[in-house]
């Protein structure tokens, strides 16, 4: 069957899944509980408001890279998606370096005003008839009224529904595979949170993860200057991951597309497929809906993947341009060398050898100066670039040998390479299928079909493939292995660091349905059937959403106030006598830190690194680094006495000791051996306790 002749679908089909999404999202806002009203209403209102301050920023993005792609790349073919791909660098980049200069938030954030307003203006530049559509390269037909009738993308749309609902949560209540958000409530959320009030983007001795590049956070930084508060400024954080995550599926469809050579209305089933297969995983929405920053990873590797195609304007146009992306892969998050660099290294010399090697300078070049602003943060903090990373290279800045060994061992792959593989198994094939093999950690479907429907609709379909779907085939695929190779060789093997892997797994499952010819007379049957399948897998992420929270995953849409103590204030200020003190014993941290504990007390918190709900003064330190409490027990190992000292000496006038997670990080090997449990029951004896949760922690009065 030609492309001219494959069939097309009646609008109705469009409109029954964007009716269906509407459905799903009002229906999954009512899952909140026994007796709660439906969080509709603050979902709707959420969404105006944090995706507002998203949809700005996400503009500024397209802006510049409507800039810059004119100027770079005039002759590109995917327009619109290369210049996703090069705005979101750009302005990664460009909230990264003025972060760092301390200017994103002067003049009352005018500054991060203007960039807003500079980029919006970019994009209006732009003439109407040039706005995105179904596209305007050889690989995207200019019928608009033909093309939507072959797009099949909006079968995503329960999918998109979920993401979007979900991102409406307060951070720390989704998902159980993430323990509420922990990392998004301890450096994603908090760093920006803690720039914010310093004005600048720079490294924390107290936080080891501010050493890192922090591009995403660097972003979110920027939506917080523009509200003003930090706490305000969450949900949008994550809508705006959200927003990244609906681009990286367009991108996916656009490499499935662009990546395509057999004709143009095949290639849209390629990429309807593919964006399909992005968002109805389930990984996608899980991390796509929470302020991470693994979808700014996802975009720039799709982004660089159709710039592999773009070879219209010379090697040293392109290879910047490629640089430039995968530089900003890398400043969003490390593990892009490995996810993102060398994977596409080795698709495109098996596309183009010659091409490639003429490419690497240029490429290399354009990266190490998109890093550049990481890199002197660094060394001028530290002496060591690339620190925490190379420590016996470079320097442990102000860490200790030993620290730099924990941190590195905690980081690296455990055990011989079959139980690595045994792993891959696990947390990559059949992750969240049937018995789970170590019930401490998160078992859910978050994968799907994915990697098998990826891989061997790809492989069926190669064997009678002209040479140029062949060839994008086998480029895929080698990307896949090597991003398999990386996780089992370079980090601590968990299922959600192979999240880069959807894109090439997406476009390899685009390519393979667009192989697939029906026979004549089954034509019209076969393509129906298909749209019912995929709006049928988008569907999966809806019934992982009403497993989470106890089936009351929406219960916490609108109520902030739930997780600040303020619920809890206003309980004990009604309650009667007799009732206060049963509410207090049960009070959240939060509640204590906030509410409980004097207007002018200051707090170590020991063993507790999420500290974004809390108000005051207080300090914390991750488990990779050295707090006060360290330093004072290092002085003198065997008197409680002087530790009490010393603190009281820094100003502080209360310790928060979260005993269940300093126990979990000494049998994790990760906690300062001087924290033994001899000394904090020695430090409590000496101390008042203020505050004794059920799980055991501690909110200590120093003498």
């Amino acid at each position: 069957m030609t492309s001219a002749e494959r069939p097309t679908l009646s609008p109705w089909w469009f409109l029954a899944a964007v009716g269906l999404g509407i459905g799903c999202f009002m229906l999954a806002a009512g899952w909140t509980g026994p007796g709660m009203d439906s969080s509709l209403v603050p979902a709707l209102i959420a969404l105006i408001q944090g995706g507002s301050l998203a949809a700005l920023w996400l503009a500024m993005a397209l802006g510049l890279g409507c800039a810059v792609q004119r100027f770079l790349l005039p002759g590109a073919c995917e327009r619109w998606s290369v210049r996703w791909a090069l705005g979101i660098a750009c302005a990664l980049v460009l909230d990264n370096v003025l972060g760092s200069l301390g200017v994103l938030s002067v003049l009352g954030g005018a500054v991060g005003w203007a960039t807003i307003a500079g980029g919006a203006l970019l994009l209006l530049r732009e003439r109407p008839h040039a706005m995105p559509g179904i596209g305007e390269g050889p690989f995207e037909p200019r019928d608009w009224s033909r093309a939507w009738r072959r797009n099949r993308s909006w079968a995503a749309a329960p999918a998109v529904a979920v993401l979007l609902l979900a991102a409406c949560s307060p951070p720390g209540w989704l998902w159980s595979t993430e323990f509420g958000g922990y990392d998004a409530l301890s450096y994603h959320l908090q760093l920006p949170r803690e720039w914010l009030v310093l004005g600048r983007v720079e490294p924390l001795e107290h936080n080891v993860y501010s050493f890192l590049p922090s591009f995403v956070e660097s972003a979110y930084l920027h939506l917080m200057v523009l509200r003003g508060r930090a706490q305000e400024t969450a949900v949008a954080c994550q809508l705006q991951h959200a927003g990244l995550t609906l681009i990286a599926a367009w991108l996916a469809g656009a490499v499935a597309r662009r990546w395509w050579t057999e004709g143009e209305d095949d290639g849209l089933v390629a990429a309807s497929a593919a964006t399909v297969a992005v968002l109805a995983t389930g990984w996608t929405i899980v991390v796509g809906s929470l302020a991470y920053n693994e979808m700014a990873v996802a975009v720039l590797l799709g982004g660089a993947l159709v710039l592999l195609r773009e070879d219209r304007d010379g090697p040293a146009r392109q290879g910047i341009a490629l640089g430039a992306v995968v530089g900003a892969a890398c400043g969003a998050k490390l593990t892009a060398v490995g996810f993102v660099a060398l994977p596409l290294a080795a698709a495109s010399l098996a596309l183009d050898p010659g091409r490639s090697l003429r490419l690497a300078g240029w490429v290399c070049g354009a990266a190490m100066a998109t890093l550049a602003p990481w890199l002197l943060r660094n060394a001028f903090a530290v002496g060591n670039p690339v620190f925490p990373f190379l420590t016996s290279l470079l320097g442990a800045g102000t860490w200790t040998a030993e620290q730099a060994q924990v941190f590195a061992h905690a980081h690296a792959p455990n055990g011989s390479w079959g139980h690595r593989l045994v792993r891959l198994w696990n947390q990559f094939l059949r992750f969240g299928v049937g018995a789970n093999p170590d019930p401490g950690e998160p078992w859910r479907p978050l994968w799907g079909l994915l990697p098998w429907l990826g891989t061997l609709t790809a492989v069926v379909s190669v064997r009678r493939a002209p040479a140029g779907t062949r060839r994008s085939i086998a480029a895929l695929l080698a990307m896949v292995l090597l991003q398999i190779a990386f996780w089992l060789g370079a980090t601590h093997l968990q299922s959600r660091f192979l999240v880069p892997a959807v894109i090439p797994l997406a476009a390899l499952f685009g390519l393979g349905m667009a192989r697939i010819q029906p026979r004549e007379d089954h034509r019209r049957f076969a393509d129906g059937a298909a749209v019912l399948v995929i709006l049928g897998w988008s569907m999966g992420p809806l019934f992982i959403y009403r497993d989470e929270r106890g089936g009351a995953p929406s219960a916490a849409i609108g109520h902030e106030d739930a997780f600040d103590g303020s619920l809890e204030a206003i309980a004990i200020e009604h309650a009667a006598p007799s009732e206060r003190t049963g509410i207090v014993a049960a009070a959240s941290p939060a509640f204590v830190m906030n509410h409980l504990l004097p207007a002018d007390a200051r707090v170590l918190l020991v063993g507790d690194a999420t500290p974004w709900r809390y108000r005051g003064a207080f300090a914390y330190q991750t488990v990779w680094d050295r707090g006060p409490l360290s330093a004072a027990v290092r002085a003198a190992p065997d008197d409680p006495s002087s530790w009490i000292a010393a603190l009281r000496n820094a100003g502080f006038t209360h310790l928060a000791v979260e005993t269940a997670m300093l126990d979990r990080w000494r049998q994790s090997g990760w906690l300062d051996p001087v924290l033994t449990p001899e000394r904090l029951r020695a430090l409590v004896d000496r101390t008042t306790i203020v505050h004794r949760s059920p799980t055991g922690r501690l909110v200590l009065a120093l003498p």
